[in-house]
């Protein structure tokens, strides 16, 4: 590969890895979300039953308080995603929303894990090592 595309990827990383981080810091800073359950109607059990926010309800809340739109075009205060990271495409900004509630949901589960003296060695030496949230 050549220096200049090498150059394209290094910097394209390194915006991604901004980005994650931005999404992980804003959902530590509201981790109650995480921790909110809402109540719907099992077809199963028949009855009303409680669950957490599942992933895509955790991204649409997330982009909702952080990115700019005509519809909502003032996210909250000290979290402006778009200001920081003018045109990223949306693909790319839902990935690293996908994956920053994949990395606080895994430090919580061993935060938790930890405090119940539950051992799971994979959780168990993630914890251990501590995460890197850029990665």
């Amino acid at each position: 590969m050549n220096a200049e595309k090498r150059g394209y990827l290094d910097t394209t990383a390194a915006l991604l890895n901004q980005a994650r981080i931005f999404y992980v810091e804003f959902f530590l800073a509201h981790r109650e979300k995480f921790f909110e359950r809402i109540t719907y109607f099992s077809a199963k059990y028949q009855e009303s039953q409680e669950r957490p926010l599942n992933t895509e309800e955790l991204l649409k809340w997330a982009e909702y308080h952080t990115v700019s739109t005509k519809s909502h075009p003032l996210p909250l205060e000290g979290w402006d995603f778009s200001t920081g990271f003018p045109g990223m495409p949306v693909i790319y900004r839902r990935s690293v929303i996908a994956d920053a509630i994949g990395k606080v949901l895994t430090q919580f589960m061993c935060h938790l894990q930890t405090q119940a003296s539950f051992t799971n060695a994979s959780c168990t030496r993630k914890c251990k090592q501590g995460h890197t949230w850029a990665s």
